[in-house]
């Protein structure tokens, strides 16, 4: 595993909850998008799921610890996204203070969004619409 990668702001800015989530829906091969206002913040976290904590092995689908647009989130095959919260805000803000749709996912429909998305801001966590019917952790786990 590469050594450059910081955890210490990767496990501050998700509960351990929402860490074993992230584990379960990489290792399931699921569509992963994190969110955040600091490019640091969403490399380390890209870089830490894409290979430290998953070692020895490692992510092999779609990666982008940048993504430059929200065209891509519509690629069929599992990804593991990083997306720049947007600077410009919509005038809609949620109770943390931060923009309701940072992802413009209003083009989105719940029905039609297949990935699961991590605020690294907030530490909020919107999973998939069908997340519930993947196989659980163990319970020791939860």
């Amino acid at each position: 595993p590469s050594a450059h990668v910081l955890l210490q702001s990767v496990i501050t800015s998700l509960s351990v909850r929402a860490l074993l989530l992230v584990v379960r829906l990489v290792l399931l091969e699921q569509k992963v998008v994190f969110v955040s206002s600091s490019v640091n913040l969403l490399t380390s976290t890209c870089e830490a799921f894409a290979q430290l904590l998953l070692f020895p092995l490692s992510w092999g689908h779609c990666y982008n610890p940048l993504l430059p647009s929200t065209d891509y989130l519509g690629l069929p095959p599992p990804f593991l996204f990083g997306r720049l919260r947007c600077t410009l805000r919509s005038g809609l803000t949620g109770s943390s203070g931060y923009d309701v749709d940072p992802l413009g996912l209003h083009e989105f429909d719940e029905s039609v969004r297949d990935f699961s998305i991590f605020d690294l801001d907030s530490g909020d966590v919107n999973l998939a619409p069908d997340a519930a019917s993947l196989p659980k952790l163990p319970e020791a786990a939860e």
